[in-house]
């Protein structure tokens, strides 16, 4: 699949994929996911603290943010198991690439989507 095949849009549209996900994958001519969630969309301000840390203090003050992040995060999921669509895969190597996806965005744990 490429992500700017015609292809690939007929499947995004049928999947009611997200517009903007849709217009990155192009742009990146790749397709890519998040696994973490938002925290703007939670409520909590991002951070514009960017290693390598410009002093310790930068260092601990993302490292105060990291912490509060990490433990509002455990709240939310990034991704919702809605179902499956065509062939159940076999491969094993993409049914565990699936499982460690649905693990780390908590994609079978029914809550709300950051």
């Amino acid at each position: 699949m490429k992500p700017d095949s015609p292809e690939t849009a007929k499947d995004m549209e049928f999947l009611n994929a997200d517009p903007l996900y849709i217009k990155r994958c192009n742009m990146q001519e790749c397709f890519r996911a998040r696994l973490t969630p938002k925290p703007w969309r939670w409520g909590m301000r991002t951070t514009t603290i960017r290693y390598p840390w410009e002093s310790d203090r930068e260092r601990e003050l993302y490292q105060s943010w990291r912490q509060e992040y990490m433990k509002l995060s455990g709240d939310f999921a990034t991704c919702n198991y809605m179902g499956e669509y065509g062939k159940r895969f076999t491969n094993e190597v993409v049914a565990e690439l699936l499982k460690v996806h649905d693990q780390l965005t908590k994609a079978n744990m029914n809550l709300p989507l950051a």
